[in-house]
């Protein structure tokens, strides 16, 4: 995710407890799934369907517990966080991040990796 990710998204930048890399926006989790393409759990109806809107999800599905799964091309990445980037991380032992936990099933962890001048600029 580091190479893909802008310098100014840095603080979108997480890792779980096997330390598989992802963004945290405000409506959904975005991770590396093959060079050229993004998966994303989204947990907001309404961000999923503006994202279909605009034609960039493929291989859509919607799990039992109301999380919107699709697959997206890395050239789309910045659409997907205007959406809902936050301005600074999230409080660490906030509520939010709790409930991301639960949802997503797994650990949150801050990830701060060194960026180049070129990350994100393929």
């Amino acid at each position: 995710m580091r190479t893909i990710v802008k310098r100014e998204y840095k603080h979108l930048l997480y890792k779980d407890e096997i330390r598989d890399k992802f963004l945290l926006t405000k409506y959904c989790e975005i991770y590396e799934y093959s060079k050229d393409i993004l998966g994303v759990y989204c947990w907001s109806r309404k961000c999923y369907l503006q994202l279909k809107k605009l034609g960039v999800t493929f291989k859509d599905y919607k799990t039992f517990d109301n999380l919107y799964c699709f697959h997206t091309k890395v050239s789309n990445l910045s659409r997907i966080i205007e959406l809902g980037a936050h301005s600074r991380r999230v409080f660490r032992n906030g509520k939010w991040l709790k409930d991301k936990e639960r949802r997503l099933a797994h650990k949150i962890y801050p990830y701060n990796p060194k960026l180049s001048e070129k990350s994100g600029e393929n």
